[in-house]
């Protein structure tokens, strides 16, 4: 394992943590207030709700989009366990993400943390930094590229996922 592979695994740990480390429930987060602190980000705010009309178990989908081009979603479901199959399902994704399964061996980090009524996962894979935070009946999702990675972070940070 290289170095740099290391302290990328290591780094990627820490900022896990770093984000958990002050909750036992993290506190949900409503479509408005995620809005309001978007827009206070300087971001464009969508409603992505009707592109997903056909699941009946979403409520919301309100898309955060930053000038560079990436963007984070927060989607809202009728309750903690379709929240629940949306994290599984979308985590599945992002983990069959890479041109190999020996890309996702050596080109790739990733950490989990299931803490009090959320789950976190988090991951560098394919150029991308992969993101996804269910508290309660929400999901936060984000898939950008590695440029946007401290930024969108920082967003996570200031809405508390």
């Amino acid at each position: 394992m290289t170095a740099k592979r290391v302290f990328a695994i290591i780094a990627l740990c820490l900022m896990t943590v770093a984000l958990l480390t002050a909750c036992g429930d993290k506190k949900v987060i409503t479509p408005e207030e995620f809005s309001q602190k978007a827009t206070a980000d300087d971001m464009q705010i969508g409603d992505a709700t009707e592109q997903y009309a056909q699941y009946d178990h979403i409520v919301n989908v309100t898309v955060a989009k930053h000038s560079d081009g990436w963007q984070v979603e927060l989607l809202t479901s009728k309750d903690a366990e379709t929240a629940i199959g949306m994290y599984e399902s979308n985590k599945e994704d992002f983990e069959n993400t890479g041109s190999s399964a020996t890309e996702d061996q050596t080109g790739s980090a990733y950490s989990q943390i299931d803490v009090g009524n959320s789950n976190v996962y988090s991951a560098e894979r394919g150029g991308k930094f992969q993101y996804l935070c269910r508290v309660d009946n929400t999901l936060l999702y984000a898939n950008v590229d590695m440029q946007y990675k401290d930024a969108a972070q920082d967003f996570i940070k200031k809405i508390g996922y």
